[in-house]
């Protein structure tokens, strides 16, 4: 046999599809979902340190519940916003109780001036907003994405 009779195994590949998954360079933010309702499934708690010295992260699973249809950073919101990585120093306290123990923290991400720079927008939450309407949007896509995880 030769190597002219052995089949070529890339044949009719697409040249296009790269089969190899490479770092992100984009990533969903909180402020990229200001404004919007979302269930929190906070998943582990971790810390990091920055130029400041350490900082408190949580890792969580983000539900948007409702919003206009948008793709951040190749995810379709409304919808799932996976292992989003929350910094905001007013979040954390209100997630930290939640970590590990897959019950929904529903809110919604508020931004507000900081108070060291007025220029500068920070995340919070406005959990004692949430109204009944809110809790019957959110009870839908929480209970299908508790079902497929």
């Amino acid at each position: 046999m030769t190597t002219q009779e052995i089949e070529d195994p890339f044949a009719g590949a697409n040249d296009l599809e790269d089969e190899f998954e490479t770092a992100k360079t984009e990533y969903v933010r909180l402020e990229d979902l200001d404004g919007r309702l979302c269930v929190f499934d906070a998943l582990r708690m971790g810390e990091k340190t920055g130029t400041d010295g350490p900082y408190p992260f949580i890792t969580a699973n983000v539900i948007v519940v409702d919003g206009p249809e948008a793709e951040i950073a190749g995810v379709k919101v409304p919808g799932v916003v996976e292992g989003l990585h929350v910094i905001a120093s007013g979040v954390i306290p209100q997630l930290e109780p939640y970590v590990g123990k897959h019950k929904p923290f529903l809110a919604r991400l508020d931004s507000v001036p900081s108070n060291r720079n007025r220029k500068i927008k920070v995340m919070g939450v406005k959990k004692h907003e949430v109204t009944d309407a809110d809790k019957a949007a959110a009870r839908g896509p929480w209970r299908a994405y508790r079902a497929a995880n």
